[in-house]
C-alpha cells in the first residue's frame, strides 16, 4: 500500500514542481563554461583587429603600440591604457606625441598607447572613444589573457584631460587610474567611489588655471573620502618647482596605482549620467525604455541580503547579481524611498549569465541571476514563483475586472488584441515576471463558470496568484456585482491555429535590435539569433515584450538581416526559423509554431491511469474543488478514473484507506 500512497504524492508533486535553478556550485560551474565560450567567440572577432594592432569602429581607427613586460602571473597580466598629450596640433605633432607616450612609462604587463583617432583638443573623451576603448579591453582579454580587474588608465597633458573623464564615466572599469598634466573642465567625481585615483600637476603649470583647478579637485576628492569613509582613495600630487613637464617624477603613480585591483561588484554604488551616456554601470543597466540623460543618479548600497536604493532617476532599472554580493540562496530584498518593492529568492540561471556577459564583454560582470525593478513595484508577502519545466501548477488568488484593451495593443505586452477580442487579461505584476507571462494562456476556475483567456497585460498592484480580466471574461466566471472573487487558475497552451508572428520594430538598425514574437502556443523561454559562425547569441528581454539588442545583431552594418532565430518554450520546445527578411512595422509570418507539451490534462489523465493504482486497502475516493464542493466520491474500484477527466476542476483528494484514517492530497 504504501507504494500506491507514494505513486499518488509523486504524480502530483511532479505537477507542481517548477524548473530547478542553478545551486551555487552548479552556478559556478556553468559560469566558467559561458566565459570560456564567449571567449572562443570574441577572440575570433578580434583577430584583424590584434593582427593590425588597430581597432576599427564606426568609421574610427584606434592604432595600438603596445609592449610586454614581465611574466605572466596568475590570473593574467595588467593591463596599462596610456593616453598621449598633444591635442588641436597637425597630425605630425600628435604622432610624435604618441611616440612619446610609448616609453613614457614602464609598468609590469601589458602597455598600451593608443594613437587618438582625432587631432582636436578633447581627443580623449569624444563619445567614441568609451566603445573604442572597451574594444582594446575585451581584445585583450581574450587575445593576451590580461586579467580585467587590473585594467589601469593613465594620461599626460591631453591625455591627462581624458583621465579626467574617462575615469569617472568608465569608473566600472578600472582597477586605478592617474591624471598627469590635464585640465578637469566640468567633469564631476562622484562615480570615483570605488575606483583609487592620483592627481599630477607641476605647481607652476599655470596654463589654462590648470595648476589652480586641479588643486581645487585635490580638495573636492578630499572632502569626498571623508564624506564616505573607506571610500575616494586618492593620492593628491602639487609638484613644486614644476611647470607642464614634471621630469617624469610622475612615474612614481605606477608603484601607487598597482597595488589595487579592481572590485566588479561592490557594496556601494554611485552613478551619475556625464557627457556620454551610458545604460550599464557596475552591477546595474537600464532597460531599452528608459533614455537617460546628463546627470541622471543612480545610488545604492548592499547589506546583507538588502538593496537599499538611495536615489533613482530611472522609472525601473535592472539588478544584477552574483553570490559574492549577497547570499542567493535566500531571498533578496530590495528597498527604494522607504518601500520594499521586492522580496524574493532570485535564481541563477545559464540565461542571465550569457546576456550578462554578452552585452558587457567582461568576465567580471557575468552575472548568475537579476532582476527588473520599477518604482511602481510593492511587495506583498507571498510565496515565490518559479518557472517550471511542464507548467500544471494550480494558483489561487483573486480575481477582478477592468476594461480591457480590444482593439489596441496599449497593455504592457505590446501585443495587439483584435477588435471584438474581449477575453484577455493582466496578469499579476509577480508572475508577469518582467514579460515571461505574455502571451500566454491561462484558464480559470471562478464561482460560477471557467474560462481560458490571454496573458497581455500587467497588473502592478495584484497581488500573487491574482488576475485582472477583461469585463466580458470576468462575467463569464462571475457575476459583475461582486466586484472581487476567488479564483483558481493553471497556464495552459494556447489553442493557437496560426504561426508564430514577429514584428520588428520601426527605428531597428544594424547598431540596434527591437522585435516583438507574438501568436505563441507556450510561454518564450529564449530567443536567440545567430551569427554567421554559427553561434547562438541570446538576446534580452525587456519588461514590455520586446526583445531587445542595444548594439544591434546586423554583422554587417549596411543593412538589417536576413536573420536566424531558434526560439524555446517554457517546456524546451524549440523553433528554428532561417532567413527571416527585416521589414519593419509589418507582421511577419514565421510558418512555425512551437510544438505540443506532453502535459497538461491528457497527460495527468495518462499519468493517472499509469501511477494510481487501486488497492483493497483503498474504501474510498473524494475530490473537491477550490469551493469546496464535491466533484467525485467513490468506493468502486473501475470507476476511479472518472475522476481524472475531472483533473482540472480538483483542489483537494482525499483517500480513505482500511488501515489508515485518510490521505489529504492538495494540489
Amino acid at each position: 500500500m504504501k507504494k500506491q500512497i507514494i505513486l499518488i504524492i509523486l504524480f502530483l508533486i511532479g505537477c507542481c514542481l517548477s524548473a530547478q535553478s542553478l545551486d551555487k556550485q552548479e552556478s559556478e560551474s556553468v559560469k566558467k563554461q559561458v566565459i570560456a565560450e564567449w571567449k572562443s567567440q570574441m577572440s575570433n572577432l578580434y583577430d584583424d583587429a590584434y593582427k593590425e594592432h588597430i581597432i576599427r569602429r564606426d568609421g574610427l581607427e584606434l592604432a595600438l603600440a603596445y609592449i610586454i613586460r614581465g611574466s605572466e602571473p596568475t590570473g593574467g597580466r595588467s593591463l596599462w591604457i596610456s593616453m598621449h598629450g598633444g591635442g588641436n596640433a597637425p597630425k605630425e605633432t600628435n604622432d610624435q606625441q604618441w611616440e612619446n607616450q610609448i616609453y613614457l612609462y614602464e609598468p609590469q604587463g601589458i602597455y598600451v598607447a593608443p594613437r587618438a583617432p582625432w587631432d582636436d583638443w578633447d581627443m580623449w573623451f569624444k563619445a567614441p572613444i568609451d566603445s573604442l576603448f572597451q574594444d582594446l579591453i575585451t581584445m585583450m582579454i581574450v587575445k593576451e589573457n590580461i586579467n580585467p580587474d587590473k585594467v589601469y588608465l593613465l594620461g599626460y597633458s591631453a591625455g591627462g584631460d581624458g583621465v579626467w573623464r574617462l575615469a569617472p564615466r568608465l569608473a566600472d572599469h578600472w582597477a586605478a587610474a592617474s591624471m598627469m598634466a590635464g585640465h578637469p573642465g566640468d567633469v564631476g567625481l562622484r562615480n570615483l567611489i570605488n575606483t583609487p585615483f592620483t592627481i599630477w600637476v607641476g605647481a607652476l603649470d599655470s596654463a589654462y588655471d590648470r595648476n589652480k583647478e586641479v588643486e581645487k579637485r585635490g580638495y573636492e576628492m578630499d572632502s569626498l573620502s571623508q564624506t564616505v569613509p573607506g571610500k575616494y582613495i586618492h593620492q593628491n600630487n602639487i609638484v613644486a618647482g614644476k611647470s607642464h613637464w614634471m621630469d617624469q617624477v610622475d612615474t612614481a603613480a605606477i608603484s601607487w596605482m598597482n597595488r589595487y585591483t579592481r572590485d566588479a561588484h561592490p557594496k556601494q554604488i554611485i552613478w551619475t549620467q556625464e557627457e556620454c551616456l551610458r545604460d550599464a554601470f557596475y552591477w546595474v543597466s537600464l532597460p531599452s525604455s528608459i533614455k537617460p540623460v546628463r546627470g541622471n543618479t543612480f545610488e545604492a548600497e548592499i547589506e546583507g541580503n538588502t538593496i537599499t536604493i538611495d536615489k533613482m532617476d530611472y522609472d525601473e532599472v535592472t539588478i544584477w547579481l552574483d553570490d559574492d554580493m549577497l547570499d542567493l540562496s535566500q531571498p533578496v530584498t530590495i528597498q527604494y524611498d522607504g518601500r520594499t518593492l521586492f522580496k524574493q529568492v532570485v535564481e541563477r540561471t545559464e540565461e542571465s549569465m550569457k546576456q550578462s556577459i554578452y552585452e558587457r564583454k567582461d568576465p567580471s560582470f557575468c552575472f548568475p541571476a537579476n532582476v527588473t525593478i520599477s518604482k511602481e513595484m510593492t511587495y506583498e508577502e507571498e510565496e515565490p514563483v518559479e518557472r517550471i519545466a511542464c507548467d500544471t501548477t494550480w494558483f489561487t488568488g483573486e480575481g477582478t475586472q477592468y476594461g480591457g484593451i480590444a482593439g489596441t495593443n496599449g497593455g504592457n505586452c505590446g501585443i495587439f488584441v483584435e477588435e471584438g477580442d474581449f477575453y484577455h487579461c493582466a496578469m499579476n505584476h509577480i508572475q508577469y515576471d518582467s514579460s515571461y507571462a505574455c502571451g500566454a494562456c491561462v484558464k480559470v476556475y471562478g464561482p460560477i463558470g471557467e474560462i481560458t483567456v490571454k496573458v497581455v497585460d500587467r497588473c502592478p498592484e495584484c497581488k500573487m496568484g491574482d488576475i485582472d480580466f477583461s469585463t466580458d471574461a470576468f462575467t463569464t466566471i462571475a457575476k459583475l456585482e461582486d466586484g472581487r472573487v476567488p479564483i483558481r487558475w493553471q497556464f495552459v497552451p494556447c489553442q493557437e491555429d496560426k504561426n508564430i508572428k514577429v514584428m520588428f520594430e520601426k527605428g531597428t538598425s544594424p547598431f540596434y535590435f527591437k522585435a516583438i514574437f507574438y501568436d505563441i502556443r507556450h510561454r518564450i523561454k529564449s530567443l536567440e539569433y545567430k551569427r554567421s559562425d554559427g553561434s547562438f547569441v541570446p538576446i534580452h528581454r525587456e519588461m514590455y515584450n520586446y526583445f531587445v539588442a542595444q548594439q544591434g545583431i546586423d554583422e554587417d552594418p549596411s543593412k538589417c538581416g536576413p536573420y536566424t532565430f531558434r526560439l524555446t518554450d517554457e517546456h524546451g520546445g524549440v523553433v528554428y526559423v532561417e532567413n527571416v527578411q527585416y521589414e519593419a512595422g509589418v507582421e511577419i509570418d514565421l510558418g512555425k509554431q512551437f510544438p505540443k507539451a506532453n502535459c497538461g490534462e491528457d497527460s495527468a489523465v495518462d499519468e493517472i491511469e499509469n501511477s494510481l493504482l487501486w488497492s483493497d486497502d483503498i474504501l474510498r475516493i473524494e475530490a473537491y474543488d477550490l469551493l469546496g464542493h464535491t466533484i467525485y466520491s467513490t468506493n468502486q474500484r473501475d470507476e476511479y478514473l472518472k475522476f481524472a477527466q475531472e483533473w482540472n476542476r480538483i483542489h483537494i483528494i482525499k483517500i480513505y484507506f482500511e488501515k489508515f484514517s485518510r490521505v489529504e492530497l492538495r494540489k
